[in-house]
């Protein structure tokens, strides 16, 4: 009797356990861009910024990059512009992972922003489009 009270105690609890563990998991957010990047080393920052919940690498999941050409991209803090994350190279089409520079503890709760930047040697505005996020999503 009372081994059925336990397993009906955990058939009651466990749904209600995966259920908090898949809303924080779905609470995770990305965001889509789609602008212009300046040529001769220009960059674009996102408009939008995305808080961070996870302690992972951020994610630029790039769909197109017009020309094929490859940009490079990293993550900002959306209050003071400072950059969080190393620089990152990809190609129209990539997904990369960008690495913060300290501790990722260290970020998690903070609203960021990404960038994204053309060569010195680019004589061209180019298009890129994708989704992105702070954690790796």
């Amino acid at each position: 009797m009372i081994r059925q009270k336990k397993s009906l105690s955990l058939l009651l609890v466990l749904p209600i356990l995966l259920g908090g563990a898949t809303t924080a998991f779905a609470a995770q957010r990305t965001a889509h861009y789609s602008y212009d990047v300046p040529r001769f080393n220009g960059h674009s920052t996102t408009g939008r910024s995305i808080k961070k919940l996870s302690r992972t690498s951020a994610v630029n999941n790039n769909t197109s990059n017009g020309a094929g050409v490859s940009l490079k991209s990293w993550v900002i803090n959306a209050y003071n512009g400072k950059e969080v994350t190393n620089t990152a190279t990809f190609a129209s089409g990539q997904r990369i992972n960008m690495t913060y520079k300290e501790s990722v503890k260290n970020y998690v709760g903070g609203h960021y922003k990404m960038s994204i930047g053309t060569s010195w040697s680019e004589w061209h505005n180019i298009h890129t489009s994708g989704y992105w996020s702070p954690d790796d999503k």
